[in-house]
Parts: structure tokens; C-alpha cells; sequence
């Protein structure tokens, strides 16, 4: 891409009839316009179905790698190297040590790729070779805790939806939706072995919350959880000597007259933290057409205060993922039973987002939004 246009993959998952699918589609973003077009024809995984989750883009010798989960039953993820807008297999698909992996991400260092996988409610760690290439995991923990009766209808079981390392390294947290918990792990980034020397680090949360996903603000001092099934969003503290999570406040998502909706794909789905700081977006999937949330941050850690300052429309149904482009200039929304695209300029002084394009993904549903330039993974 060149410097007026940026790249973006579309992960792809949940085909029609929940047929699997094997495409990642490719898109450009006009940087002085926010216009959308396509940059090629879908990309096809051929080592494995759903590649639903794309990993941030890291830098290696002969341009960028990326790192996809593919959901399938047991579960794999695997490398590929940027070439243009296509995706070029490195190694083989390596087993994620569990089913489903619905979300992967990297260390800080780039060195170990984490996977989350949401059935059977583990996370592994995996190296990252020399070449860019996964080598066996090394380690695996399943996320254990106790499940109530009254919620069994998308809570009987530990769902393991995201995992994401501390801004230092030395810890990772991942979110369980089944057991509405963030699991605080110390990571050893040595070997890539996780630690639980002390339960009373991780945050639990309402029994009937359901977190789903997470950031980390710049200090590493604030952790904003996505509780999917209660539609809140938490800010929690978190001790960076200890390890120790604690919840601040959590906010309520939805707009008077929104129906909150625990059933598949209708809760609340991700979130972006803008890198100045004072923003944090949030996907709600039960509204028709979905809406982004808009929340204002002020201060940090155990002082951090949360208000809605707005809800944007997202022009399409359930919108699972989006990212923030180019220093937070742009938003970027796939909604994935909408079968579409969105573009939006950012207001960085107030947090409001302007539509700018819209593009269809039909007949695939767009489940993740990817790109070299986002900000967030």
C-alpha cells in the first residue's frame, strides 16, 4: 500500500448455515478520505477453516508476519508473511492445545504468539521461530471456576474469549466468559510458561457478566473489561508488583430502550481505547443495526471514572470486531451478520465518529478487522 492507502484483512468465520469458511478478504483505506475499496481477491487459508482472528502485524527481515487463529474442532493457528496485500503461508498450522481458538495475540517482544480457545476453555502460549514461523506450545492452562444452574444458556461451561499481555510483559490476563472471571497469569518470557502462584489476583465479576474482551490503558495501571452478557463495561486496577486485580467501577452500555440480549452474537463484542487516552469504544450487537458506545476515561488505576459521552451507529448487524487506523484517525467496523465494512473519521477532541464508507463483504461475514496500521490488536 502506499502512504495515502492502508491495508486491511478481513477475518472471516460463521459462513452461511455455520458452513465454515477459508476466507480472508482484502481491503484498502483511502488515508485522505476514509473511502473503502476492495485490493484483491479473498485469500484463501487452505491449512484450515474459520480464520476468524488475525493477530497484530509484526516487522521481520522481509516485511511484516501475522498470526491467525483457525476455528475449528481441536484448534490451530498459524504464520503468514505479508507479501503485497496477499498472505503467504510460513510453517504449518500448530495446534492451539484446545477447541475453537477465537482470539491470539502477541507478547510484547514479539517472540510468543498467546490463544485463547473459547469450547474447551484453555490458553496456550507458543514460540515464535527465527523466521516468523510458530513452534510447539509451551505451555497450557485451563481456566477452572464454578458455574451456576440459572445460567446455563451461555454459561455452562469455562469459555476462554481473549488473552492479552501486560504493557511490562510479566503478566498476562485472559477473559472467560462461562466463569465471568480475568484470569491474572505471570509470564516468564523466558521459556513461555504461565504462572498461577495466587488466585486472589484474578478479578471476578457478576456471576451473569460474561467477559469477552480487554485492553490495557498506556500506564498498565487500568484494565477495561467488555462483559458481553450484562452489556458493562469495568475499569479495574491493577497492581504492577503484585499482579493484583481489582474492579473500580463498571458502566452500564446501552442506550434507554436497547434490549439487552444474552443469545449468541448479541451481546456486547469489543473494544479500542484511542491513543490519547480520553476514549474507549465498545461494540453492541443487540440494537439493530448495531452501535458503537462511546465512553469518556478520566484518570487512572483506582481514580478511573467511565461515562457515556455517545453511541454511533454501525449501518449493519452485529459488529464482532473493529480498530482504530493511523494514530486513531480512522475506525474501522466489520459487522458480521450485516455482511459489510464500515468506515468513520475520529473526533480525537470529543470521541465522536463521522460515517465516511460503507463496503459489502457478502457472502462473507466480516468477524475481524486486521491491519499493519492499526492500533489496536
Amino acid at each position: 500500500m502506499s502512504n495515502t492507502t492502508v491495508l486491511i484483512h478481513v477475518g472471516t468465520c460463521f459462513g452461511d448455515d455455520d458452513s465454515p469458511t477459508k476466507a480472508v478478504l482484502r481491503l484498502s483505506l483511502a488515508t485522505d478520505t476514509g473511502i473503502l475499496s476492495e485490493a484483491g481477491k479473498p485469500i484463501s487459508i487452505d491449512g484450515g477453516i474459520n480464520p476468524g482472528w488475525i493477530s497484530r502485524y509484526v516487522k521481520s527481515n522481509s516485511g511484516h508476519v501475522v498470526y491467525i487463529g483457525l476455528e475449528d474442532d481441536p484448534g490451530t493457528a498459524q504464520a503468514f508473511e505479508l507479501d503485497g496485500s496477499n498472505l503467504k503461508p510460513l510453517g504449518s498450522p500448530l495446534s492451539s492445545e484446545g477447541r475453537h481458538p477465537c482470539y491470539c495475540q502477541l507478547d510484547t517482544s514479539g517472540k510468543w504468539l498467546f490463544a485463547a480457545n473459547y469450547s474447551s476453555g484453555t490458553v496456550s502460549v507458543l514460540p515464535v521461530q527465527q523466521d516468523g514461523s510458530l513452534g510447539k506450545p509451551t505451555d497450557s492452562k485451563t481456566l477452572e471456576g464454578p458455574l451456576q444452574a440459572d445460567l446455563q444458556d451461555r454459561q455452562e461451561a469455562s469459555h476462554a474469549h481473549c488473552i492479552i499481555p501486560h504493557p511490562t510483559n510479566k503478566f498476562v490476563v485472559a477473559c472467560d466468559l462461562g466463569l465471568s472471571k480475568v484470569f491474572v497469569f505471570g509470564f516468564d518470557a523466558e521459556r513461555g510458561l504461565l504462572s498461577n502462584d495466587d488466585g486472589t489476583r484474578h478479578l471476578t465479576m457478576p456471576a451473569d457478566a460474561g467477559c469477552r474482551h480487554c485492553c490495557w490503558d498506556a500506564t498498565g495501571e487500568t484494565l477495561f473489561v467488555v462483559n458481553e452478557l450484562n452489556y458493562t463495561l469495568t475499569a479495574a486496577s491493577f497492581d504492577v508488583e503484585t499482579g493484583i486485580l481489582k474492579e473500580v467501577r463498571s458502566v452500564y452500555l446501552l442506550r434507554d430502550g436497547d434490549k439487552a440480549d444474552r443469545a449468541h452474537h448479541r451481546g456486547a463484542s469489543d473494544i479500542a481505547l484511542h491513543p490519547n487516552g480520553n476514549f474507549v469504544y465498545v461494540g453492541c450487537r443487540s440494537p439493530s443495526p448495531g452501535v458503537i458506545c462511546i465512553l469518556q476515561v478520566q484518570g487512572k488505576g483506582k481514580d478511573c471514572q467511565l461515562s457515556v459521552v455517545g453511541h454511533e451507529s454501525t449501518r449493519g448487524e452485529v459488529p464482532r470486531n473493529f480498530k482504530l487506523i493511523r494514530d486513531g484517525t480512522w475506525f474501522v467496523v466489520g459487522n458480521q451478520e450485516g455482511k459489510n465494512v464500515v468506515s468513520y473519521a475520529v473526533n480525537s477532541n470529543n470521541g465522536m465518529l463521522e460515517f465516511k464508507s460503507e463496503i459489502s463483504t457478502a457472502p462473507y461475514k466480516a468477524c475481524n478487522i486486521a491491519s499493519p496500521d492499526a492500533l489496536n490488536a
